[in-house]
């Protein structure tokens, strides 16, 4: 800067950093209207130094765009993760970031956090990871997802039927029916089997009963070579995915 007085000049927020956008008071019994002692008027005011942190920040946490169905249109959201410990290292977070260059989506959630206590370093126990939709015409910036991901929890209670995974040849199946579950549109029954596997890899025994039962019929109920010829692409796809979730039941402890 040419002059302190330039640095310290006064800003109004872009849209991405107004503090009301990731909600002040987040928890039950409040309306959201609350704001904080920085607020003047309508907005926040940044000095130009608080301006380019906020910026850094913003640039360095944001992993990349998914796609979230809605609709007939989807939404694009931009990927920010954010640790929840400030004692973490410059190389520790960049490695975190760089293990989620592959973020396959946010729903369903407990696809996510499979995919993320695989992939992820063993050392980040709990993370945050926003969702947010990118300012466009008069939108402004908007906070869609928000989720706090428990991963040493997690981890803890999952921790053999993951081991078991990723020692064999199972990690690259389970994450193809982690992305067919999140990307597919037509896929309720793929989001129904991937929840019961995420409850009976943490040992609820009654999820393990019924994903069997669910995976197996399914794969009992379809001719393979019928499917094949009729070029039924989701029916294929179903017989597929439940055959792996049959093998994924088998590595349950």
């Amino acid at each position: 800067f040419k002059s302190l007085a330039e640095a310290e000049k006064i800003h109004s927020p872009i849209s991405i950093f107004k503090p009301e956008l990731y909600g002040y008071t987040r928890g039950p019994y409040f309306d959201g209207k609350f704001k904080s002692e920085e607020v003047s008027g309508d907005e926040a005011k940044l000095s130009t130094w608080e301006f380019l942190i906020r910026l850094a920040g913003y640039s360095i946490a944001r992993i990349g765009n998914v796609m979230i169905p809605s609709g007939n249109k989807p939404i694009y959201l931009t990927v920010l993760a954010l640790p929840t410990d400030l004692g973490y290292t410059r190389s520790n977070f960049e490695l975190m970031l760089d293990s989620m260059k592959d973020f396959p989506g946010f729903k369903p959630e407990e696809g996510m956090i499979m995919w993320m206590a695989m992939n992820l370093p063993v050392y980040l126990d709990e993370l945050l990871v926003v969702g947010m939709k990118n300012p466009a015409g008069m939108s402004p910036a908007e906070i869609r997802i928000g989720l706090n991901v428990p991963l040493a929890s997690y981890r803890a209670r999952a921790n053999e039927f993951l081991r078991r995974v990723n020692s064999g040849d199972g990690k690259k199946s389970i994450q193809w029916i982690i992305r067919t579950a999140m990307w597919e549109k037509e896929a309720d029954s793929e989001r129904d089997l991937l929840k019961l596997l995420f409850a009976a890899s943490q040992g609820d025994r009654r999820s393990r009963e019924e994903l069997m039962l669910r995976s197996s019929k399914t794969v009992l109920s379809y001719d393979y070579e019928n499917v094949k010829n009729k070029e039924n692409r989701d029916n294929k796809r179903l017989y597929d995915f439940c055959r792996n979730m049959v093998y994924f039941t088998s590595l349950l402890p």
